[in-house]
């Protein structure tokens, strides 16, 4: 009868630490596939530092001389227009190629430092015309890294101090030689990662006309965890530069190039409304059946897949932007000459990274495994032990 007690409470004592084994193993292993992370925040000083690039949308951006010579367009003798056939030009992007002020013509940029290394240059042949802003604004980047001529190439990439730069521009027009659709002497200004070009719907700043504005700008990184990870980002530098796209994918491009294939494949046409459907390369809808098909594939949840595979960004640079100066524009010559200013310059040469981490990987998760599994056993070998060592000496 004894021994079967003693026999019974080792037995006990084994299911009790294999319960615990597998209790505790179990827990470990749900924490594991749930893949949580924690982020941690690291200031990294003179590294990765890139200077911004720079995405400046008009209202005065149609030439008029160029719009009058449109055919069906008649100008009156002072080159008065037509509003209503003004409007037209929202969405007749052919039209627009031809009409469109070249960014040399109102533009003046220079891009300069107090580092010996960085040559300063003349960079408004750095700018390029990138997409249209319904209703009414035309954009134009600056973007060295990407737009690049023979001066640039030697001044900007072979700088050592990126953060040294100050970025000097100033947008002029003659009011008699250009036409806005709607001129309400507005601009948005967005300050974004070289070589990409998001068509962000807002703005670090809306300027007037007349006015000049300083802005100090701080960068920041986040590196974010690819699936399974709860963060789920998508590494859009490995699919490459995408010209049709203004450089490479961001969440919104990529956004806007899953609608319009899903577009195309469901209504035989892309959405007009959308910045890069001119670049895109297929037949765009007018806008009242875009307007139809977007709604058809809205509420059929055909867009949920967007979702799905234009997830965050796993590398995203962005720029904490300040307004610190605020200016009226100079070197007004007459009432119809019209100017807006804007200088940038980095606030810090250091950048602060946002750093996506696993809470457990599998080297950790075998660890904690081989842990458990030493603690349960010693227990249940010790009961064990101690049994014979009573038997022995008995």
């Amino acid at each position: 009868m004894q021994m079967t007690s003693r026999s019974l409470i080792r037995v006990l004592i084994w299911l009790i630490s294999l319960g615990g084994f597998f209790y505790q193993t179990g827990t470990m292993l749900k924490m594991f596939f749930e893949y949580p992370f924690s982020v941690s925040v690291v200031e990294k000083l003179h590294e990765g530092i890139m200077f911004p690039a720079v995405t400046i949308c008009l209202e005065n951006w149609i030439d008029r001389s160029a719009y009058c010579s449109l055919d069906g367009v008649k100008c009156g003798p002072d080159g008065q227009v037509n509003q209503s056939k003004l409007l037209e030009m929202e969405y007749d992007y052919e039209a627009q190629k031809k009409i469109a002020v070249s960014p040399a013509d109102i533009f003046e940029c220079s891009l300069s430092s107090t580092d010996p290394t960085c040559v300063a240059f003349s960079c408004a042949g750095n700018i390029r015309r990138t997409y249209f802003r319904h209703p009414k604004h035309m954009c134009y980047t600056l973007d060295p890294e990407q737009y690049q001529s023979p001066i640039s190439r030697n001044g900007f990439l072979k700088c050592r101090s990126p953060w040294t730069w100050e970025l000097s521009l100033i947008v002029h027009w003659i009011t008699k030689h250009t036409i806005a659709i709607n001129d309400t002497g507005k601009f948005p200004v967005i300050v974004h990662r070289p070589q990409t070009c998001p068509p962000d719907k807002l703005s670090a700043v809306v300027g007037d006309t007349g006015s000049s504005y300083v802005l100090s700008v701080t960068q920041q990184t986040v590196d974010r965890l690819p699936p399974p990870y709860e963060s789920k980002c998508t590494d859009y530098l490995k699919e490459g530069n995408q010209p049709a796209f203004g450089g490479f994918m961001t969440h919104d491009t990529c956004l806007q190039k899953c609608y319009m294939t899903l577009e195309v494949k469901h209504c035989g046409c892309a959405d007009p409304r959308l910045e890069f459907a001119p670049s895109f390369g297929t037949k765009l809808c007018v806008v009242e059946e875009a307007e139809k098909c977007v709604s058809k594939l809205h509420q059929n949840r055909t867009f949920k897949n967007c979702e799905v595979r234009c997830r965050a960004p796993c590398r995203e640079t962005s720029y904490d932007v300040r307004m610190t100066g605020m200016g009226i524009a100079h070197s007004y010559t007459y009432s119809n000459y019209k100017l807006f200013g804007l200088k940038i310059k980095f606030a810090s040469d250091s950048q602060k990274l946002f750093l996506y981490q696993p809470n457990l990987t599998i080297v950790e998760a075998f660890g904690y495994l081989g842990g458990y599994l030493g603690m349960w056993l010693g227990f249940s070998l010790l009961s064990i032990l101690k049994s014979l060592q009573k038997k022995l000496f008995d």
